[in-house]
């Protein structure tokens, strides 16, 4: 009972993070953005990017993220949504939902749908990348293999077909053609 507690009041900071984010935005740009939860789920696959695939420790992980998305933000905002000041806020909710599109299409074909999960640092202690094994216990924690690496969409030739097909069976998170 506890744990579904503390499980909603932390989901519900969440989401008040989120509205309060909505607001900050408008009231600073006066521009509505639909993009900002998808710049969310964007930060999350950076950080889970950093930490189960690069080994990253979680807390320098989470500083890269935050850094590699406010790089990312900063520049669409000056790139985008900067040049439509002044333009009806119809155009404006339209363009930063076509990008909260794109980026959930980029996310899908990057990281693919399954669902991860990132180890909490107060986690048990995770083994360095190169000393994991194959026959390691945690699939969430595990880096992708080499042959996962190289079974891409253009390489569907003759010879390499067999690996992919058989990658493709086991459901390997890394194979975001083949999950479609």
């Amino acid at each position: 009972m506890l744990q579904l507690l503390l499980n909603g009041l932390a989901v519900g900071c969440i989401y008040g993070l989120v509205a309060l984010g909505f607001v900050l935005i408008y009231k600073a740009t006066e521009l509505v953005n639909f993009a900002q939860g998808d710049l969310m789920m964007l930060g999350a696959f950076t950080c889970y990017m950093f930490v189960v695939w690069y080994g990253a420790g979680y807390w320098l992980a989470f500083v890269l993220a935050v850094v590699t998305v406010a790089l990312f933000g900063a520049a669409l905002d000056s790139a985008v949504l900067r040049r439509v000041l002044g333009q009806p806020q119809f155009a404006v909710v339209m363009l930063t939902i076509g990008l909260g599109a794109i980026f959930r299409s980029f996310a899908s074909i990057v990281w693919g749908s399954e669902i991860y999960t990132l180890p909490t640092p107060f986690s048990e202690r995770r083994e360095s990348p190169a000393s994991r094994s194959a026959t390691s216990t945690s699939r969430s924690l595990r880096a992708p293999s080499s042959s996962a690496r190289r079974c891409t969409p253009s390489s569907r030739s003759r010879a390499w077909g067999s690996r992919c097909r058989r990658r493709r069976r086991t459901s390997s998170p890394r194979i975001t053609w083949a999950s479609r």
